[in-house]
Formats: C-alpha cells, structure tokens, sequence
C-alpha cells in the first residue's frame, strides 16, 4: 500500500498542471490530499463541465422517478464511485469546519430534511463549488500568487455574478473571506 501511494504521490509532482489543482483543491476547508488526489485522478473534467454535466457524471445528480400522476422520490444513481465515496468524506469533514457547507446543511435540517439527504445535498453543493475553482482561479498560485486579496475578491464577486444560484449574498461573504484568507497564507 505504501508503494501505490509513493508511486500516486510521484506521478502528481511529476505534472505540474495536476500539483496546481490538488493545492488549488486542498484550500477549500474539508479536502483533504486524498480527496483532491481522487477528484485529479478519478475526475479530469473536473472544470471543465458545467455543475448539471459533473454532478451526472460524478452520480449526485437527483434523477427524478415521475410517472404520470406519481410522483416518486428524486435519487442519486451512478456515476463514479470513488469520487463520491471521497466527497462523502470530505463532506464529513466539511460540514464541521467549511462555513459554507455547515450553514447550508444546517439550513436544510431545520427545513426538515433528514440527514442523509441534507448531506448528500452537500456534497452536491461542494462538487459545483469545486467544479468552478479552476474556471475562474480564485485560489492563487505560481504567477498569479502576488494578486492581491482585494483581487481576490473582486474575482469572487464575479463568481456571484455568474453563478448567482450557488452562493446567496451570506455565504458569498464567507466563500470570499475564506479565499481571501487562503491568498493570505500562500502569499
């Protein structure tokens, strides 16, 4: 086991277009390396598809079951399990420590969702979240690490204004204060 992971760490530093996306990854509190490892590896189109495109393709798209009158319960099915199995845990994770996530999750609950629902509502949320990171290269690195926060949040404020369904204007602020903290720290 030790050899896979020295080999699967060896192959990441190797690319550098891949160690850019597994630190771009990793600033979002709640991904872990082998989360962002996993979503490198298992989903390369991971920024590349729109949110409704990845979320089928990673299988937490709710497909509904309607027939007619009936009208059944909506339901994940298919997709690639490794990646949800790693956004499981990262949203495990997240849902204590991201305040994104964990206002969202709350919001649900006290809706009345139960909490399997409510969580894989949020893994949902984090997957279209992480699906627009390297659209618009909110977290700085290499050449672009001397950007300003000011920069940084002004780029997140285009990120509301092209994505106005992922963030309300609560949690834009807290999405924008994490990456401005996160370019704090990498500068």
């Amino acid at each position: 086991m030790k050899q896979i992971n020295q080999q699967q760490e060896k192959l990441i530093e190797e690319n550098q277009e891949w160690t850019a996306k597994v630190k771009q990854l990793t600033a979002v509190p709640g991904i872990g390396e082998v989360t962002a490892t996993t979503l490198v590896a298992a989903l390369p189109e991971l920024g590349q598809l729109s949110g409704k495109q990845i979320s089928c393709l990673v299988g937490l798209a709710p497909l509904n079951r309607d027939s007619g009158q009936f009208r059944g319960k909506r339901m994940i099915v298919g997709g690639r399990a490794a990646v949800r199995c790693a956004l499981y845990m990262a949203t495990l994770v997240g849902i204590r420590f991201n305040p994104v996530i964990k206002s969202f999750y709350e919001s649900l609950l006290s809706r009345g969702k139960l909490k399997k629902v409510a969580l894989t509502a949020c893994m949902h949320k984090l997957l279209i979240i992480l699906n627009a990171m390297p659209w618009l290269k909110v977290v700085v690195h290499g050449s672009l690490a001397l950007l300003s926060p000011l920069i940084n949040f002004f780029l997140c404020l285009f990120a509301f204004i092209i994505f106005p369904r992922i963030f309300s204007t609560k949690k834009l602020q807290l999405f924008c204060c994490q990456f401005v903290a996160s370019a704090r720290l990498r500068i």
